[in-house]
């Protein structure tokens, strides 16, 4: 009987840790809504986040960096600057992307926008400042920079 109870507890353990491993953006389409120069519903912001937080990390095998950029946008999208809840979440999940792929610029810049409109004003220029050192010349555009100088000229009249 033990022997019996031993087999069916090792098959039912190596069927857990043997679910597929997966490349984020595989399954990225069935779990987040995605917006190209549209309007985002609010609705799909939260269902997003359900989806993200439901998924199972420990199955992605490739690119979970866009998986956590993701969720800190979406993060960001839902609370923004007036709830410090959601943007504690999205400064976490930005964290993390740093952490899966440190010179990621998406992450440094994202993490400058989400310092500047908390009126963080030193984080924000840390970070715009290792959005640059990682950035090569050629992707820096005029439209960036105004952008940069908008936020961070907000950031200290705020001060």
């Amino acid at each position: 009987m033990k022997v019996i109870f031993y087999t069916l507890l090792l098959l039912t353990s190596s069927s857990i840790t043997a679910q597929k491993k997966v490349d984020y953006l595989k399954v990225r389409d069935d779990l987040v809504v995605l917006s190209c120069g549209e309007k985002i519903d609010s609705a799909d912001v939260i269902k997003s986040i359900q989806n993200l937080e439901a998924f199972d990390t420990t199955r992605i095998k490739k690119n979970i960096d866009q998986y956590y950029l993701d969720l800190g946008t979406y993060y960001w999208l839902v609370g923004g600057p007036n709830n410090k809840i959601y943007a504690d979440k999205s400064i976490s999940a930005l964290n993390k992307v740093l952490y899966h792929q440190p010179n990621s610029r998406r992450a440094f810049w994202d993490l400058a926008f989400v310092y500047g409109f908390l009126y963080d004003c030193e984080k924000a220029k840390i970070y715009f400042a290792q959005y640059h050192k990682n950035t090569p010349s050629e992707y820096e555009s005029e439209y960036s920079t105004e952008q940069e100088n908008s936020l961070l000229a907000k950031c200290e009249s705020k001060n």
